[in-house]
């Protein structure tokens, strides 16, 4: 089954870097995405934010400086991830990210 999504968009919060307990390196940001559709022939304003986690060794701090504001290009799939409250919400795991500025 297919779960690929490509966005593009600006990061809204500081990324957070950390390693798991087993050596995996993590980067956790949020991305905000606004952009012109057209849909059943009608323009409009698509907009959304969205959780990325970013995992291996790749998106570590010293080779992919990320930084509040820039703007990323992220390919990868979704995944719900829930929270230790018990609320859901649906995350980009990033398998590629482009830095565009």
């Amino acid at each position: 089954m297919d779960n690929c999504l490509i966005l593009t968009g600006t990061l809204s919060r500081a990324p957070r870097y950390r390693t798991s307990p087993g050596g995996i390196d993590h980067c956790q940001f949020w991305l905000a995405h606004r952009s012109a559709q057209v849909e059943a022939g009608l323009n409009r304003v698509a907009q959304c934010f969205i959780a990325v986690v970013a995992s291996g060794g790749q998106f570590k701090k010293e080779l992919l400086p990320l930084k509040m504001g820039c703007t990323v290009r992220v390919n990868g799939f979704l995944q719900t991830q829930r929270a230790r409250n018990g609320e859901s919400k649906l995350v980009l795991h990033a398998q590629h990210i482009e830095l565009l500025s």
